[in-house]
């Protein structure tokens, strides 16, 4: 990391000093030969210190986690267990959103129905595929059902999916809620690194 800070030392001087893009890429890979930064982040460094950055350092990220956020999340989330009950507002009043960032999670109309809910959402890790429950449990049951079958119609598909998930039982969803838990203390313990072990 000190070494990636002294190079985006080195490109803001070539700002100061009038250098191009093109001309700072040159100078940098001159020296520090196969160690310099790639062109894209020559190039990107190069124009947030143009267009005015002054911070050297990257911007904290978002989405790391610690052990108290861990902790906390699981308080104020579970509070010692999970009740399977029928969807309502009073049910939903404490409930975490987790989601991967998919677009179709990030998009306006649903943040704003989890805002206007008062559904919190929990920031996902980055680096971490598959942490979500959906990912690692509900979606391959599902798939497991449509696996070497081959449905006419819509109705069919429809029903197979019904059945997949009604024969979800309670004790699935709790082994899921464990696994979840687990995942989470994982991701922690590698401080945001990637692994696909689980």
């Amino acid at each position: 990391m000190q070494q990636s800070i002294e190079k985006r030392y080195a490109t803001k001087f070539c700002i100061r000093l009038g250098k191009s893009g093109a001309s700072t890429l040159e100078m940098i890979q001159q020296a520090y030969g196969r160690e310099s930064l790639s062109q894209a982040q020559v190039f990107r460094w190069h124009k947030m210190f143009k267009e005015g950055r002054e911070r050297i350092e990257d911007e904290p990220r978002a989405g790391s986690w610690d052990e108290k956020d861990l902790r906390q999340t699981r308080e104020e989330s579970f509070n010692g267990g999970l009740e399977i009950s029928a969807f309502g507002p009073e049910i939903s009043a404490n409930w975490k959103f987790h989601h991967d960032n998919e677009p179709s999670n990030t998009c306006s109309v649903v943040t704003e129905h989890l805002t206007k809910n008062g559904i919190v959402t929990i920031p996902q890790p980055p680096y971490s595929p598959d942490l979500p429950p959906v990912d690692f449990f509900l979606f391959p049951k599902g798939k497991t059902a449509f696996k070497g079958r081959h449905h006419e119609t819509l109705d069919d598909v429809k029903r197979t999916c019904n059945h997949a998930l009604k024969d979800v039982s309670v004790g699935d969803f709790l082994g899921a809620y464990e696994a979840w838990k687990r995942h989470l203390q994982k991701c922690v313990h590698a401080q945001g690194a990637y692994f696909d072990n689980y």
